[in-house]
């Protein structure tokens, strides 16, 4: 019966391992001196991603107005300084007007839940920028930009939006 316990215990920690490695997360977040309005304004104008945040080489919109569910982004990200090979779909499934964009995307062997969230707080906004990537596919992208590059693309998110919108004002 002991034996039985531990064999059991061993499966299961490996099982937990193996599921871990098929998803990785980063959540990201900054104060704006701005209103939540205007980084809503920035954050929904998808054909401008590119100029101001230097982790999107591309993105435009394809289908809907960016701010409705069903809207249609082509997007490639720039990891650690690595350009996607290819361009990710990303369809707006949640938009909470002045307050929260959330995308599904995919890739091979991959599902993606990007999203992008403003919080008001003392009439500034406070942007936090999150993924969640999901499938087996995960081991290769651990290899090629690891958690600290994912860490990074969603902090150039963060920073970027700052500093254009303070630099705006």
């Amino acid at each position: 019966m002991k034996r039985t316990v531990i064999v059991l215990s061993i499966i299961l920690v490996a099982a937990s391992a193996l599921i871990a490695a098929d998803q990785i997360s980063t959540t990201q977040s900054e104060g704006i001196k701005t209103s939540p309005d205007k980084t809503w304004a920035l954050l929904v104008d998808v054909n401008q991603w590119s100029v101001w945040c230097p982790a999107v080489e591309k993105a435009e919109l394809v289908k809907g107005d960016g701010q409705a569910p069903n809207s249609e982004v082509r997007f490639r990200p720039i990891i650690v300084g690595k350009k996607s090979p290819t361009n990710i779909k990303l369809v707006l499934i949640k938009s909470e007007p002045n307050h929260l964009l959330e995308y599904q995307g995919s890739q091979p062997g991959m599902d993606i839940t990007f999203g992008l969230k403003i919080e008001e707080k003392d009439g500034a906004s406070v942007f936090t920028s999150y993924e969640t990537i999901s499938g087996p596919g995960v081991k290769l992208f651990l290899k090629m930009y690891g958690q600290d590059g994912l860490d990074q693309e969603h902090r150039a998110w963060v920073e970027s939006a700052k500093k254009k919108l303070e630099s705006d004002k």
